[in-house]
């Protein structure tokens, strides 16, 4: 890990006789209250400049890429790290309105505990609420997205609720219903035009098959040494196997022909000439 420069890995400096934090504990405090996938996303200047970024205090309804929209949600949680700031779904509203992340349903040693929607939706100073989410039809979705974002508007609470622009909440979307629809038209429409490149097919890496080392998958481009004609070509096992069994037979004919039996002639093909030594201490036996 990379050492500050400003305070060597302490945390703290000193100025006019007294200490301060240094702004990499800041900054190392600040990421650990973010999700893991807002700490890792990247952000450009141009998401600095986005007036969305000083509107924590308003509620709207933004139309934006998932990926810049995580670069905006680390801009304010360190710009405004003294809010409470806490991205959600509206499919963690479903479970929660269903009772799928309560107490009872999950224990107590759970740190995820949610009874009822005041639990999940009060506490924060602004909620972002991202849409679709919910994969599959349900219809308790639409009811508990429409109670839990009115239970913050009633109260002047901000929240933000995000429609994806590669995924847009329309009609047909799970969450969706007129009411819901309704009540995000209250809403200031924000669109944020796309500055990080957004997922697509085309975007996938492509994964090549890896040679191990000191090899090659390509085909060789050496030139094929031809042997000389009259170098007798080796023997092939395989051709020899296709021959009639009376060839390989032969030899062993013409040098006991009257032993040959057609029990021996079945051994033969096993075991070849080396079959006399065991016949012989057989018939001993």
């Amino acid at each position: 890990m990379k050492v500050c420069n400003e305070c060597g890995g302490v945390g703290t400096i000193e100025r006019d006789g007294k200490l301060y934090e240094c702004i990499c504990s800041f900054l190392r405090r600040a990421a650990l209250a973010m999700p893991s996938y807002v700490r890792r996303t990247k952000v450009l200047p141009e998401h600095l400049t986005l007036p969305v970024i000083d509107m924590v205090n308003r509620s709207l309804y933004i139309i934006s890429s998932w990926n810049d929209m995580k670069a905006v949600i680390k801009i304010i949680m360190i710009k405004h790290h003294n809010k409470h700031i806490k991205v959600t779904s509206d499919r963690e509203i479903r479970d929660v309105f269903v009772g799928a992340m309560s107490r009872a349903a999950r224990g107590d040693d759970d740190e995820r505990i949610y009874n009822t929607l005041e639990d999940l939706m009060g506490p924060p100073d602004l909620m972002i609420v991202r849409l679709n989410e919910i994969h599959y039809k349900n219809k308790a979705a639409p009811g508990a997205l429409l109670e839990a974002v009115s239970f913050r508007l009633d109260r002047d609470l901000p929240t933000w609720v995000i429609s994806c622009m590669n995924n847009p909440f329309v009609k047909g979307s799970h969450a969706w219903s007129d009411s819901v629809a309704d009540l995000f038209n209250t809403l200031t429409k924000v669109k944020i035009n796309a500055i990080l490149p957004v997922v697509s097919m085309e975007s996938v890496l492509t994964l090549e098959p890896v040679a191990p080392s000191g090899t090659s998958l390509t085909p060789s481009k050496q030139k094929v040494y031809n042997a000389p004609k009259d170098v007798k070509k080796s023997r092939d096992p395989k051709k020899e196997q296709r021959k009639p069994r009376e060839e390989q037979l032969e030899p062993v004919q013409a040098e006991e022909p009257e032993q040959k039996s057609e029990e021996d002639s079945g051994m033969l093909s096993l075991y070849g000439s080396g079959i006399e030594e065991s016949k012989t201490n057989f018939r001993k036996r």
